[in-house]
């Protein structure tokens, strides 16, 4: 392979504008769905009975202060 080969091989050509705002788009509605099932995931902790927690390995405190997360944080987290 020559130099010339490589140089051909080795150049991309640049993404369209569609191309990107495509994979942003899906980006962001990647992130919007990860948010709103962590949200989800902490609302559900509020309806296990204590046994079940414990079963978790969590208290009910820490249940309550996951919970509370989504007041303070805005669940980015």
């Amino acid at each position: 392979m020559t130099m010339l080969d490589t140089i051909r091989t080795s150049h991309r050509p640049k993404p369209s504008i569609q191309a990107m705002t495509r994979r942003l788009l899906a980006r962001g509605l990647a992130f919007l769905a990860s948010v709103h099932q962590r949200r989800r995931m902490r609302h559900q902790l509020l309806d296990l009975t204590d046994d079940q927690l414990r079963d978790l390995g969590i208290t009910r405190d820490e249940a309550l202060r996951a919970a509370d997360r989504l007041r303070w944080r805005g669940d980015w987290t």
